[in-house]
């Protein structure tokens, strides 16, 4: 009886799914979980004609020719997440409305020629997250109004080749794949959106962009175009039109003025996560239009503000800001939203990581200590220097001892000199204590430097000595001198040969 009761029920919970399935599929057929190998025409036979089919995470590895045979007015097909590896020609034969298809996150490695042949109305392709290395020529023919290209995610190594299809793109995306150079001719002219980001481009020219007047959008972040080279005056002369530009994580070093010259459509611009110290004045001069700027992620230690007219917000997290100078900036960018930084645990403005001056003690300290040290070499080579010209007098005042003319010639000359020489032969103990005196200088490099009055004086003192000294020498030079010419003028006037002329 119980058991008779389970069945009913079971057999009424069948039946109004049969009714709540009968009154979907008319709208929206879903099959997801679908247990087999490949999907025939047989497999849909009794699904009816719903003008959208949602095929995921199946074990479907092939499409059948024909499978959608029954399915002309199917408008969107979507399988992603299965396992398709082989799209054969005629998998979609009959789909002539079909304006939307998904193909994404399969394992498809080759695009063949004829495989989407007469989807005339196919306006969107998805082919992301496969293995695609290979797009054969005319793999896009009879797609004449297909208009967004997703192949991002794939194993691509150079730009599909679309110059012979008759497709009028004006968004493809092919980014994170294999690409190596930046062959962009090989488009459709009619591309306004291009996304190349996160490939291994390593560079970039003006000619590059000839091709693509039409181009609004552009990211070509995640390559290190600009590791080598700066950014180039003048690249985007060839896309005036450009509207949004992405340039982030591309090693930029320097941006020069004139970068961006005649971009006057451009809303946003995104120069995060590079190397940049320093933005010119006038930079952004030209932009207009500008409304979104991101310079976060940089080095940047000032910012000129170039009077945005139309700016509405900004990114300046993780430089290098001191707090007094990115409050100045902020201040000046009023009435612009600053995108809020995320640390809070140290000195900060609206989340922005900031530094007080206090921040460049150490350095400042170490190069201090840097220039004392070599002060003080020079010191000590002064004190080397007194001691021998000290030494150098005391012989010549030995010579003179028994000269009592000179001496005498000295006193009637500058008594106060010869005071200041005989004071000066005994200043070498004093000499001696201040040349100790600056041996005990210790320097301590984690704390600010600051000159003792004991070394102070001690510097000053030898400074003193060693000009004494020299006064001294050159005093008894200028003495001798004198008396050469004395004694030379005097044999002169005694020589009557002197006075004969040749």
């Amino acid at each position: 009886m119980q058991g008779n009761n389970v069945l009913l029920e079971l057999l009424i919970l069948m039946a109004f799914a049969s009714l709540s399935w009968e009154f979907c599929q008319r709208q929206y057929m879903s099959m997801d979980g679908l247990k087999c190998n490949s999907l025939e025409w047989s497999e849909l036979n009794d699904y009816g004609t719903p003008p959208e089919i949602y095929i995921e995470n199946s074990y479907i590895y092939e499409i059948e020719p024909s499978t959608f045979r029954r399915y002309q007015n199917l408008i969107k097909l979507s399988m992603p997440g299965n396992n398709i590896t082989v799209l054969q020609p005629g998998s979609f034969s009959g789909l002539g409305e079909l304006s939307f298809l998904n193909l994404s996150t399969n394992n498809i490695q080759i695009i063949s020629k004829g495989v989407l042949n007469h989807l005339y109305n196919l306006k969107i392709l998805d082919l992301s997250n496969n293995f695609i290395d290979t797009i054969e020529s005319l793999s896009f023919s009879g797609t004449d109004r297909l208009r967004s290209l997703y192949l991002h995610n794939n194993k691509l190594i150079r730009v599909p080749d679309l110059r012979n299809e008759s497709v009028n793109l004006e968004l493809i995306d092919i980014s994170n794949n294999e690409i190596q150079k930046l062959a962009l001719n090989k488009l459709s002219s009619t591309i306004r959106s291009l996304r190349i980001s996160g490939n291994v481009l390593g560079s970039v020219s003006v000619e590059d962009f000839a091709s693509l007047p039409q181009l609004r959008v552009l990211s070509l972040s995640r390559n290190t175009l600009f590791d080598k080279n700066n950014l180039p005056i003048g690249l985007f002369q060839n896309i005036m039109l450009l509207e949004r530009l992405n340039l982030s994580a591309t090693a930029i070093r320097k941006i020069s003025i004139g970068s961006f010259s005649g971009l006057r459509n451009l809303e946003i611009l995104d120069l995060s996560s590079n190397n940049l110290e320093f933005l010119p004045n006038g930079l952004f001069h030209e932009l207009k239009s500008l409304a979104e700027l991101d310079v976060s992620n940089n080095q940047l230690s000032t910012f000129q503000y170039d009077g945005f007219s139309k700016l509405s917000r900004i990114g300046l997290d993780k430089n290098h800001w001191k707090c007094d100078s990115l409050s100045v900036i902020i201040h000046n960018l009023k009435g612009t939203t600053i995108t809020l930084g995320n640390t809070f645990n140290t000195t900060n403005l609206f989340g922005i990581e900031c530094f007080e001056e206090e921040q460049n003690t150490t350095t400042y300290n170490s190069s201090e200590v840097s220039l004392e040290r070599q002060f003080l070499s020079k010191i000590t080579k002064m004190q080397e220097t007194s001691e021998n010209l000290l030494s150098k007098i005391t012989d010549i005042f030995q010579l003179l001892r028994n000269d009592t003319s000179v001496i005498a010639m000295i006193e009637k000359e500058n008594k106060d000199t010869l005071t200041d020489i005989r004071n000066g032969l005994s200043s070498k103990v004093e000499m001696q204590k201040s040349a100790a005196a600056l041996s005990a200088i210790h320097f301590q490099p984690t704390q600010p430097y600051k000159t003792s009055s004991t070394n102070g004086g001690s510097t000053a003192a030898l400074y003193g000595i060693f000009v004494l000294l020299l006064t001294i020498l050159l005093v008894i030079l200028f003495t001798l001198y004198r008396r050469h010419k004395h004694v030379s003028h005097n044999y002169d006037e005694g020589n009557p040969l002197h006075s004969l002329r040749v």
